[in-house]
């Protein structure tokens, strides 16, 4: 549950109900969004330590300009629907393409590929994404 104390600082209430801050400053080598969205806001960007951002959650970001914020912070962002897709991408092959277990992965480890593109992209990795995956619409 998100609640907003003094101040406008995002907070946590925990099993309980208390309410504890989150803590974007601590040191950590990538933050991982799961399960709730919209959590990276220009607040919590400004106070972000992680140097990664990867996770599941969907919706990670509380407006799309929050996307250039991290890329003017130099913080490395993988958009939630890049991540995510390993399983989309594993049961079409094999429900939908009949294909085996190998070569539904190799389906899925052509992400990798997708993210090295992504993040060497003139643009942010959200615009770039969303590129991609334009493009992939196009030509499918």
């Amino acid at each position: 549950m998100w609640t907003k104390a003094s101040g406008g600082s995002p907070t946590t209430a925990d099993s309980r109900g208390r309410t504890r801050p989150r803590r974007w400053k601590s040191p950590a080598d990538v933050l991982i969004p799961a399960a709730v969205g919209g959590v990276l806001s220009p607040d919590v960007v400004a106070r972000l330590a992680a140097p990664l951002v990867v996770g599941p959650a969907n919706n990670q970001l509380t407006d799309d300009s929050v996307a250039d914020l991290l890329a003017e912070r130099g913080t490395v962002w993988v958009p939630d629907f890049v991540a995510n897709a390993g399983g989309i991408i594993y049961t079409l092959a094999r429900e939908v393409d009949g294909l085996d277990h190998a070569a539904a992965t190799a389906r899925v480890e052509v992400i990798e590929q997708t993210v090295s593109e992504l993040l060497a992209g003139g643009g942010t990795p959200l615009r770039e994404a969303v590129f991609i995956g334009g493009r992939a619409i196009r030509f499918a």
